[in-house]
């Protein structure tokens, strides 16, 4: 990851900005057993990238503070989102190698007043969230299912869907 940061003040002004450049690679070998075997996955790799810029603005007078800002953020998938494999409900979980970041827009503001004994904050804040990882029915090799032992599992994996507000 590379960061770069540059802060302006301009008498009771402050504006800042930011952007961060991350690069991921996550490579994943699988002892072989039972599922593996079945599903023929020996080895699975996962490259993510992200830009994530911010900017946000302070103006300051005497004991008090108004600020703004508007960011982005990501979630690249760990091990645990990507690299599992196991049997629950049913369900046969499985890597996905097209899986890709959560990323997020940011927005905040607020104000804050101090005085002698008196700390007055206001922070209202709204997150959008694009790409969710969520556990969906998947295939491999064009099946859904799979017959291991006797048991049929239904094959699911996390994938990219829709956005959340918070």
């Amino acid at each position: 990851a590379a960061y770069l940061a540059v802060q302006k003040k301009i008498k009771k002004h402050t504006i800042k900005g930011g952007i961060r450049y991350t690069s991921t690679k996550l490579e994943t070998s699988f002892d072989t057993n039972v599922i593996t075997n079945a599903l023929n996955i020996k080895k699975e790799d996962l490259y993510t990238n992200a830009i994530t810029p911010s900017v946000g603005y302070i103006f300051k007078k005497d004991n008090s503070k108004f600020y703004c800002s508007l960011s982005s953020a990501f979630k690249t998938p760990n091990v645990d989102d990507f690299g599992k494999v196991f049997e629950k409900s049913g369900n046969l979980t499985i890597p996905n190698t097209k899986l890709k970041p959560e990323n997020s827009i940011n927005y905040e503001i607020g104000s804050n007043f101090i005085q002698k004994h008196v700390d007055l904050d206001f922070a209202a804040y709204f997150t959008k969230v694009f790409n969710l990882m969520t556990k969906m029915q998947t295939t491999l090799n064009g099946v859904d299912s799979i017959d291991l032992n006797g048991n049929n599992l239904n094959l699911v994996s996390l994938q990219n869907s829709g956005t959340a507000n918070i």
